[in-house]
């Protein structure tokens, strides 16, 4: 953090992340596959406004998950090692051992916050996000097999012709991890407001809630297609909006603090599916009503 004036400051982080778990599989050389990784970049501006009542940060950022797994077909790896075996009367020594590759997804995107306090007894969040998903790269191996096989094939005399049809399916499989498969962007946005009553009749009371909306998403992006017929056509989700209001009341008898508070979660039974696929819904959570009590003795 860089403090530029007493109302601005700069900002910057870079993070690195690393799962040491025992991965299932192995990648196209027989060895374990590499641990889930990650790392990202983010740089922001922070303000400070009204002797720190008002504060708002806008924040920009871009993460990069590493090695996600991405099978390799059976029918992939075995038209890769008969061009590698080609010509040949023992296997070759670069053929396809494991069934697992990997690729790289970037998200990028921007946050702000503005929080007020204007006085003790209310304060208030505001927030706003974007963020977009893309491949950055994606089967590094099993590319580097397919570049073997294609020398090989070119070493016994075969015209480029010959080495197309022997790595069709390969070569079909490359031009779509090509794609940068670019997701639609989503926004999100959120309000958290409270006021308590610290004087008078309604000394206290306080009451508050919460205002959750995301745009909806596209669900099976492109469509599903299955031996080019398209059986589920993108459809965009419904918007979320979920509004949870909720009421705290505190009262002291004698040496006793007696506290009740009433949450009601998505107080307009609100409930849309958010899921990204359309064989596995995810449905926002219905009404939900919560009385708490509370005894400070």
């Amino acid at each position: 953090v860089l403090h530029v004036t007493d109302w601005l400051a700069l900002t910057a982080s870079y993070q690195e992340t690393a799962l040491f778990t025992d991965n299932v599989g192995t990648d196209l050389y027989g060895a374990p596959r590499a641990p889930t990784s990650g790392s990202g970049l983010d740089l922001g501006l922070r303000f400070r406004l009204l002797d720190g009542r008002v504060n708002a940060s806008i924040i920009g950022f871009n993460n990069t998950s590493e090695n996600n797994r991405t099978a390799v077909g059976a029918a992939l790896r075995t038209e890769v090692n008969a061009a590698l075996d080609s010509g040949r009367t023992t296997p070759s020594p670069d053929q396809i051992v494991g069934a697992d590759d990997s690729n790289d997804r970037d998200t990028r995107g921007i946050e702000l916050e503005l929080t007020a306090n204007l006085n003790r007894n209310w304060t208030a969040r505001l927030g706003f996000s974007t963020s977009q998903n893309q491949r950055a790269s994606s089967v590094p191996q099993f590319r580097a097999k397919v570049a073997l096989a294609e020398a090989h094939l070119r070493s016994r005399g075969l015209s480029v012709g010959d080495i197309q049809t022997a790595l069709n399916a390969s070569h079909d499989f490359l031009a779509e991890q090509d794609d940068d498969d670019q997701q639609p962007r989503q926004l999100r946005a959120s309000f958290v407001s409270r006021y308590e009553f610290r004087e008078g009749r309604l000394r206290g009371f306080a009451a508050g809630g919460s205002v959750r909306w995301a745009h909806g998403r596209v669900r099976d992006p492109g469509g599903l297609f299955i031996t080019g017929q398209l059986v589920i056509p993108e459809r965009q989700n419904a918007d979320e909006f979920v509004v949870s209001p909720f009421f705290k009341y505190t009262r002291k008898v004698g040496r006793v603090r007696w506290t009740a508070q009433l949450n009601v979660d998505n107080v307009f039974n609100n409930v849309t599916n958010q899921g990204r696929i359309a064989r596995y819904p995810r449905y926002t959570e219905p009404r939900l009503i919560t009385l708490t009590n509370f005894f400070r003795f």
